[in-house]
């Protein structure tokens, strides 16, 4: 037929009113597939099947068929001839579209295109009984609404476990990184130990064929648990050591020493001097003077009272008789220890203020005190000094790497130096040197 008879045939078709007769409702609940079986204007009852319904709607087609409404939809073919397609099911605002089943898809007739505008039918009846088990219906589609929902939850579950492993596995990451990261620090601590214990080892056979054994006791306490804390006498207590061996001593470095460590570390020291030596004492800490006694303090010292701190603290003479009693050649004793009276501060009465008392050094012996009696050593010059090192420690490593000087020279030289810086800042720091050297000694000669 030319198209437009068949434009014509299709809007007569969206007119026609057929009749629909509802005659049963079934369901598959294997398949989940709706069952409803029409007559069609009178004709045979054919079955359609609806597949993937909405449960509402086919609880509605199996409980309650009569609200049903059912709209038939056409197919034209090219000679002219039509038939019925589906038949569309309406039910609480929810349709779906149905087709014939097999077999009746194989029964049906075409008609003819012969068609006319009927007057507009009554009301389609439906079937009022239809013989429908509810109870079986109601089970059936809870069932449905059960799975449905325990998809559901298995879904959730199952975003929740990915949701657990993703969370897992970046926590996995994490503690690789930082283990990674703690495995990299603890290498780079054992390159800087190893870069420390080359320099501290002994010096090149050029330098010892020309000095006796040079062995060196190097203490910078900081972290004082009853007393006020110190800045950089462990910075003081490094930069020293590591001159020192460049020089040719045999260093021995020790830092935030408590009283039995520094008593044994002043005992190993003793036992590896021999007759002969010469030997470098560096201390960096909290010093303090009873009854013209002068103490070095380990960090452990409460200091409640003037008994215990002289029990606790380390003797300087007693370090300075040790060395007398091994037969050092030279003893060159460095105190960095003049500074405000630990105890005052703590609010006991505690020492004779501040800095040290003078001393007596035997033969053979220089004592250097950073600063002199009732003097206070500088730690900087102020807040724009960005140096890591004490004013005394800064001069001295400076001045005794320079060849060919005397250690009588290389000292008076630091005094002179440390009484111009500061006087700079107005301050009044002259270090105190007690001298019984026989003899010239150096830090550093040159290649001969």
């Amino acid at each position: 037929l030319p198209s437009k008879k068949l434009d014509v045939i299709e809007e007569a078709l969206k007119s026609e009113l057929l009749p629909l007769k509802l005659v049963s409702t079934d369901f598959d609940p294997k398949r989940a597939v709706l069952f409803i079986k029409v007559s069609v204007d009178g004709r045979d009852a054919e079955t359609f099947e609806y597949k993937d319904s909405p449960i509402e709607l086919r609880r509605s087609a199996l409980t309650t068929p009569e609200k049903l409404d059912l709209k038939p939809v056409f197919y034209i073919s090219d000679s002219g001839e039509f038939g019925l397609r589906s038949i569309l099911l309406k039910a609480d605002q929810q349709e779906t579209s149905g087709t014939p089943t097999n077999s009746s898809a194989q029964r049906q007739t075409p008609l003819t295109a012969a068609i006319s505008v009927p007057e507009p039918a009554a009301p389609i009846a439906h079937q009022s009984a239809i013989a429908v088990d509810r109870n079986q219906i109601e089970q059936i589609l809870y069932r449905e609404e059960n799975d449905a929902l325990r998809k559901r939850l298995d879904e959730q579950r199952r975003a929740q476990e990915l949701a657990l492993a993703e969370q897992t596995t970046r926590a996995s990451a994490e503690t690789a990184r930082l283990k990674a990261q703690a495995e990299a620090a603890l290498q780079r601590q054992k390159e800087l130990e190893q870069q420390l214990a080359k320099a501290v080892a002994p010096p090149q056979a050029t330098v010892a064929t020309q000095m006796a054994k040079r062995k060196a006791l190097i203490i910078g306490n900081d972290s004082y648990k009853f007393i006020s804390k110190l800045a950089n006498a462990r910075e003081d207590a490094r930069a020293v050591a590591e001159n020192l061996a460049k020089v040719g001593y045999t260093v021995t470095l020790k830092t935030d020493l408590t009283e039995k460590e520094m008593k044994a570390a002043i005992r190993t020291f003793k036992s590896q001097v021999e007759a002969g030596d010469e030997v470098a004492i560096f201390y960096a800490g909290h010093g303090i003077q009873l009854d013209n006694t002068n103490y070095l303090i380990p960090i452990d010292v409460a200091g409640d009272a003037a008994e215990q701190v002289k029990d606790e603290a380390i003797p300087l003479q007693r370090v300075l008789d040790d060395m007398a009693d091994r037969k050092a050649k030279l003893t060159l004793a460095l105190i960095d220890a003049c500074r405000d009276n630990p105890f005052k501060s703590a609010g006991r009465s505690i020492g004779q203020g501040r800095g040290l008392a003078p001393t007596t050094a035997a033969t053979g012996q220089m004592v250097v005190f950073s600063a002199g009696t009732g003097q206070q050593a500088l730690d900087n010059l102020g807040p724009s000094d960005k140096e890591k090192n004490g004013i005394f420690t800064r001069i001295f490593i400076r001045e005794m790497t320079k060849p060919d000087r005397t250690v009588d020279a290389v000292v008076r030289q630091v005094r002179n130096e440390v009484v111009r810086m500061a006087k700079s800042v107005g301050h009044e720091q002259v270090p105190a040197i007690y001298d019984q050297v026989v003899g010239e000694f150096y830090f550093a000669r040159s290649a001969q």
